[in-house]
This record gives structure tokens, sequence and C-alpha cells, in this order.
């Protein structure tokens, strides 16, 4: 009997398509293995994900299952719902099922690789490369569609920018919200009286007036943040994008963000020039005229060319920490920003001086070193062992070896696999010899006024906790010898001159 799992996709652009529909598959699935005893069906996966990619949720799960031998066939309604990627689509039903004795079934076609000739080859070949075509034809064509939009002044997608909202009657049109209209006149407003962009954010929030995530969040408009308390004060980068956001002047202006024109199913994006806007006038009520718009642009360009000339004549100091610098309120890591004539560490939380963390940090260090130098002998085979292994590759090795004896896979594949394999347990070796390297060095650092070079923090220190202004805790790697972490907490008050 069969361990059998059902695949089932539906494309986001076809979600109202009877014919396609999740519904409609697992129907035609369940009618196929009635009566038939070989499938016990233990799991159902459902995608609503573009055929273009493979890597969807509930297939990647899927796959995860079939590595883990739980499952012995795959059945689907038809190969496009496998994927509409040929080569991918083809590498699956060629090598990935096959390697793992999977059956797979694609009900429509016909097609079982338990009747699996040479002709069937050459006719699901040409399927997939029909369905690639097809994925091609559609991508184009919903293209076209969404540029004729664009060109009528249809707002494209969305609930609309912070101000405005859909009108019900008509989604592509955008109508004034007048409960949040009047905190963008009072953004542009406060720029044209010559407050920052941080200034305006920080008084927004003093105001106790709602980010947009939370105003949408009331109004139901976003369903959950996954964000956590993100979203809960203004920051400059949202107060920077409604300054320079155009819809405001009541023109629809699409196409500011182009995708890649050589890949079709590639989805990246980047910045269109201002001169390939697709610029609609008068789509929808003004709430900043054009003279205040144009006149908020220029102090932003002028803003610009400012900070770069500032950054051209004094150039950043490269930071001397590596990525260890965490707030101990909130976990996430310090972003390092100069201020004048120094340098912070921040978060929303708390904020120290680079100065400052630096003599936190000699001064917890030394104490570190000092207790490494108190034993008299230091064996390498002390040393903390480094996170990098290459056990893994070899367990590949003998798996792909396996592999090949029992004739899941040609000699030349075989012979390909495992010199990849062995080139990377040879990098993974030089690293862990460069890592161990790096340890030695780092443990016979004598104590110092000066802080260590980045590297050597990084190979000692696994973790700075930041509690605020004068106060920190550092969690160092293992002594040599022993097993668990050390960690010392240090304040600005506590800094012991060196003996």
């Amino acid at each position: 009997m069969y361990r059998t799992a059902f695949y089932v996709r539906q494309s986001k652009d076809n979600v109202d398509s009877p014919a396609q529909s999740i519904k409609n598959q697992q129907k035609l699935l369940w009618d196929f293995v009635r009566n038939k005893e070989e499938f016990d069906v233990i799991g159902i996966y459902e995608d609503i994900w573009s055929g273009a990619t493979f890597s969807r949720p509930k297939f990647l799960r899927l796959v995860s299952d079939i590595n883990d031998g739980k499952i012995d066939c795959v059945m689907v309604k038809d190969l496009s719902r496998l994927g509409r990627n040929y080569i991918e689509t083809g590498e699956h039903l060629e090598q990935i099922f096959p390697m793992h004795h999977v059956r797979f079934i694609s009900v429509n076609d016909h097609f079982d690789t338990n009747d699996y000739s040479s002709g069937d080859s050459m006719i699901i070949a040409l399927k997939n490369i029909l369905n690639d075509l097809q994925l091609r034809i559609l991508s184009q064509n919903i293209r076209k569609t969404t540029y004729i939009k664009m060109e009528r002044g249809d707002y494209p997608s969305g609930g609309g920018p912070y101000g405005y909202m859909r009108s019900k009657a008509n989604p592509a049109q955008l109508i004034v919200d007048w409960n949040t209209a009047p905190v963008v006149k009072k953004i542009f407003q406060m720029k044209l009286d010559g407050k920052s962009t941080l200034g305006i954010a920080k008084e927004l929030t003093l105001l106790g007036i709602p980010t947009p995530m939370q105003y949408w969040r009331s109004i139901g408009r976003l369903k959950s943040d996954t964000r956590g308390t993100s979203g809960s004060k203004w920051s400059h980068i949202t107060v920077n994008d409604i300054l320079r956001n155009p819809y405001y002047t009541g023109n629809c202006v699409n196409g500011r963000y182009k995708r890649d024109k050589i890949n079709e199913k590639s989805r990246k994006t980047d910045v269109s020039y201002s001169n390939e806007w697709i610029v609609t006038p008068n789509t929808h009520e003004a709430i900043i005229d054009e003279e205040m718009f144009k006149s908020v642009q220029i102090i932003l360009q002028k803003s610009v060319q400012k900070r770069r000339a500032s950054v051209a004549a004094n150039p950043a100091v490269p930071n001397p920490f590596p990525n260890i610098v965490y707030c101990a309120i909130c976990g996430k890591k310090l972003v390092r920003k100069k201020i004048r004539d120094h340098y912070l560490f921040r978060c929303d939380h708390v904020h120290i001086t680079e100065t400052d963390l630096s003599d936190l940090t000699v001064a917890a260090l030394n104490n570190y070193l000092r207790r490494v130098h108190r034993r008299t002998y230091v064996p390498k085979d002390s040393l903390p062992v480094p996170s990098i292994s290459d056990s893994e590759y070899k367990k590949n090795k003998i798996q792909l070896y396996e592999k090949y004896k029992n004739g899941d896979i040609s000699k030349m594949t075989y012979l390909q696999e495992k010199l990849k394999l062995d080139e990377k347990i040879e990098q993974i070796k030089e690293e862990e010899k460069q890592k161990m390297a790096g340890m030695e060095a780092s443990f016979s650092c004598k104590p110092s006024q000066n802080l260590p070079k980045k590297d050597v923090l990084a190979n000692i220190i696994k973790k700075i906790s930041i509690e605020d202004t004068d106060n920190a805790e550092f969690l160092f790697y293992p002594l040599p010898g022993t097993n668990t972490d050390f960690s010392s907490h240090w304040s600005m008050q506590r800094r012991p001159t060196l003996s």
C-alpha cells in the first residue's frame, strides 16, 4: 500500500477560476483513488501560489516529508499543478522522485511513473514546455492589462496611501480619508516650517497620533501584525515616504517600480526614473496643492545634497565592533549612527556612545583575559571548538555512494557530486584551521588599554547587551578547558585601572 499525498495548487491570479479551484482538484483526486485499495491518503498539501517557482510553503513541506520517508506516492490533478517551470518540473520527475522511490501520478495526463517509458518521457517534456510557455503568455497578458489600467489612472493595488482609502463604489478610485488627511497636511506644513523628518516623527509620536500601521489595524485594513510592537512609533522613514508621495497632489502616478524585463518569472523590482512614470492628472481629490508639494521636494533635495556633501567631507570611520552589540530590553541589534562628531549605538530603547562602549569592553575583556592567563598552560585542544563542521558533508558522501551502488544515480552524476562534496570538505577544513589560529591568537592577547581588532573581539565575545547609557552585560565564549559561557557585568562606575 502506498502512503499517498495529494498536492493541489492554485495560482493567486486564478483564485476565482472554478476549474482550477482547490476544492475541484481535491474532488478529482478523491474520485480517482476511490475503490483503489493500494492508496492510503495520509495528507493533502495545498498552495495558493504561482507555478513559476517551487519555493512554495506546502510544497517544501511535502519535499521534507518525502526526504523523511513518510510518503511513497505523490498525486496531482495535472502536471501544471506540480509546476510551470519545465526545467524544475522535469528535475523532480526525472531525478528527485525516483531517487526517493516515490511514485508520481498526474491524473488528467494519464501519467504514472510505474508505467513510465521513453515515449512518455518525450510527451511529458513537451507538456512541461507548453505549461511554461502558457505561464509566460499569461504573465505578459497580465502586465498588458495592468499597463492599460495604469494609463487609465486606476489605483493599482493595496488600500491606498495614508490619507486616502479606496472608494466602495469604484475600488480603482481613491477618495480622501478625512480621519488621516489632516495629519498629512500637518506633516507637509511642519516640513515647510523647517522641521527635520526625524523631528516630525518625534512630534507626531508625542502628540499620540496613531501611525499608519496602527490606524489601518484599527479599521481592519491590516488583519494582523507579525512584527510585534513595530509600527507603534512614527519613524523618519514613514514621514519621508509621505512627503515624497506624488499621489497627494491628486495625480495617479504608476510605474514608479519596474520588474526585471529579462526574466518573465522574476518578482524583483527596481525604482524607475521619473520620466518613465505613468502620470494621470486629476484622478482624485488632492490633499496637498502642487505649489506646496514642489516646495517640499526642493527642501528634501537640498537635505540630500547637504548630507552627501557632509559624508564626502567627513568619511565614515569603520565600525570597530563585530555584529555582537544588542539591546538588553528589546533584543534587537543596535544600529551604529554618527551624531555630529561622535558615534552612537542605538535603538528605540537604549543608546551608548562608541567611546563609552569601547571603555566598557576593554575593562570587561581585560578581566576575562586575566582569568585566561591565570592558567599556566593552555593546550590547543582546550580551546573552544569552532562551530564549522564537515560531518554533514561526510555523511552526504556516504549517502551519495549508497545511491550510486543501488543504481539510483549514474556514475557521472556520482563523480560530479562527489567532487563538489570533496571541495566543500577541504574548504571547511581550511576555515577550521583559520578559525583555530584566530582563537589561539585571541586567547594569547595580553590585557591592554586599547580595544582589540574586530576579528579578535569576534573570537572572544559572543554578545554584548546594552542595558542603558552606563551599563552593559558581556557574554564571552567558554574559558579554555571549560564548556560554559562566561558572563560579566560592567558599568561606567566600574572601570578598574590595569595593574
